[in-house]
């Protein structure tokens, strides 16, 4: 049972993949890109996540009653473009809530991710990761909720792929999708 809880509590640690949960944010997004004058620019990203933190959240499989526990924090690094570098300070992972699909071998995780420059300029995400238990691969689907800098009034749509180191906590993924181009969007 120590061994299940462990692969459970590095899996939502180390995914970054999350799409949103509420239809309202997904389509004023929509909405917004669909305006007249907004130009939408391909993000691209390569990126690695990596537990950092105590606090811990708790995901619940409410067939089988069983429960794990996942780091609230996580730190980001990697690269973007529009971007480049991410400051590893700046950027961030937090799980906001989660549940345990025993049944489809899932980890679903409420997620909020931030992903900065050291100049500032940067976005965050909101949604739901559905991460695949057991090696399977994990996706996403992301809403850029609020944009800094140069992004800032950003508004997009991403989606991620990518895999879960189980014995570390540390997963690489990509993520791409549209966001509104710098400095063009309206405020």
């Amino acid at each position: 049972m120590k061994a299940f809880k462990y692969l459970f509590f590095v899996a939502l640690m180390g995914v970054l993949f999350y799409a949103c949960t509420e239809a309202d944010l997904f389509q004023s997004t929509m909405e917004e890109n669909s305006k007249p004058g907004v130009e939408l620019v391909p993000f691209k990203g390569k990126f690695q996540s990596v537990p950092a933190g105590y606090d811990m959240v708790t995901c619940l499989d409410p067939v089988y009653g069983v429960e794990v526990q996942a780091v609230y924090e996580n730190i980001v690094s990697g690269n973007a473009t529009h971007l480049g570098v991410l400051d590893e300070v700046e950027s961030k992972l937090y799980v906001l809530n989660c549940e345990l699909n025993l049944t489809e071998e899932l980890l679903i995780g409420t997620l909020e991710m931030t992903f900065k420059n050291k100049k500032g300029d940067g976005i965050k995400v909101l949604g739901v990761s559905r991460m695949g238990l057991y090696g399977k691969p994990s996706s996403g689907e992301y809403s850029v909720s609020e944009g800094y800098g140069k992004f800032e009034g950003a508004t997009g749509q991403l989606s991620s792929s990518g895999l879960v180191n189980f014995e570390t906590g540390v997963a690489d993924f990509k993520m791409d999708g549209l966001i509104t181009k710098p400095h063009t969007h309206k405020k």
